[in-house]
Parts: C-alpha cells; sequence; structure tokens
C-alpha cells in the first residue's frame, strides 16, 4: 500500500471475527513481568485479576478500544 496511515502492520486474530464476539488473548510466563513492562511504556492497564480456574489476567485495550486479555500461560 502506498498510503502508509492504511497500512497493517500486524493482525490479532481471528480475522473476520467481530471485536465484540471474542476477546483476544495473548499468554505471557511472567504475568507481574508483563504488566510492568507495558505499564513503563505508558500502556493502560487493569489490574491483575483471577478467573474462576484460578487464572490470572489483566486487560488492555488497543487503540481501536477493542479489549486485549493478557494471561498466565495454561
Amino acid at each position: 500500500m502506498s498510503d502508509s496511515d492504511n497500512e497493517v502492520f500486524f493482525v490479532l486474530g481471528p480475522r473476520d471475527v467481530p471485536a465484540n464476539d471474542e476477546t483476544s488473548m495473548l499468554y505471557t510466563s511472567s504475568i507481574e513481568r508483563a504488566r510492568k513492562h507495558l505499564t513503563s511504556r505508558g500502556v493502560n492497564i487493569g489490574e491483575i485479576h483471577r478467573d474462576r480456574q484460578g487464572t490470572r489476567f489483566f486487560e488492555i485495550r488497543d487503540l481501536e478500544g477493542n479489549t486485549i486479555e493478557i494471561c498466565d500461560e495454561p
């Protein structure tokens, strides 16, 4: 693409699924380090929570307002 404003550098999938239907998830081996790393770079991050299975996670939002969940590795 010639117009740099329209370039897509990466897509967090799955593609063609409306954002309100699924929450994108990324996994980390150290949730505390991941949170600290993102916070140090100015990312607005939620608190660390635990789900019903005991998995720790926190949420961030991308530039379009979509929720991305950062979770402990399964």
